[in-house]
């Protein structure tokens, strides 16, 4: 599999739930397609990477494609416009990201991962996934609605977002790949911020509750 592009049974699968919920958004979509299509192409040069820098690549594109999988359920299934709005940016960016590692990773003569087709047994790269988000767990989010998908959402997201930021600082301390550090530096920096916004979003969500 080559670029972003996500097997023919993964597609079938995340279609068939966002099918249940509605049409993705078309200008979400259009958006994604611009900025994966605007980048520059990767550099053909394999030196100066190591085992870690595989890694990161490789586990950070499969958690990408994870909250793309989820964002693609978003705009039929949330209320909160601010909710649509945090999982478009956070799907526009992470689609970008796969584009890049998927092209490092060809580069160095690796496999670029797909997404966990639901109901399939856990690989390598998927055990011990910080923040993984399963096939069960996109069975799960398919089946809510309004509010509850929203709280739903905020909370999954925080966990996974945590778990995308310890594997980027261990690319910091361990990787040897300038490129992929600097792609670690930013995915520190960026989806902390998310994850405030999103906590802001779920405290929101109490006080309105309480109301």
């Amino acid at each position: 599999m080559h670029g972003v592009a996500m097997s023919a049974a993964v597609f079938a699968v995340v279609g068939s739930l966002v099918a249940a919920c509605g049409s993705p958004n078309a200008a979400l979509t259009a958006r994604a397609s611009a900025a994966v299509t605007a980048l520059a192409p990767v550099s053909g040069n394999t030196a100066g990477h190591n085992r870690q820098d595989v890694m990161f690549a490789e586990r950070m594109t499969l958690h990408d494609r994870e909250t793309v999988a989820l964002a693609m359920l978003v705009p039929g299934r949330a209320f909160s416009d601010q909710v649509k709005g945090i999982a478009a940016q956070i799907e526009v960016a992470q689609m970008a990201q796969i584009k890049t590692m998927s092209g490092w990773l060809t580069t160095w003569g690796a496999k670029v991962p797909g997404t966990k087709v639901p109901g399939a047994k856990s690989n390598s790269l998927e055990r011990g996934l910080p923040g993984s988000i399963s096939g069960t767990d996109l069975q799960h989010f398919a089946r809510l609605h309004s509010t509850v998908f929203d709280r739903a959402y905020l909370q999954t997201m925080i966990k996974h977002l945590h778990g995308a930021i310890s594997m980027a600082k261990d690319e910091r301390v361990h990787g040897a790949y300038t490129p992929a550090k600097h792609l670690a530096t930013s995915i520190i920096s960026t989806q902390s911020a998310q994850m405030e916004t999103m906590r802001r979003l779920q405290a929101m969500s109490v006080e309105q509750g309480h109301a």
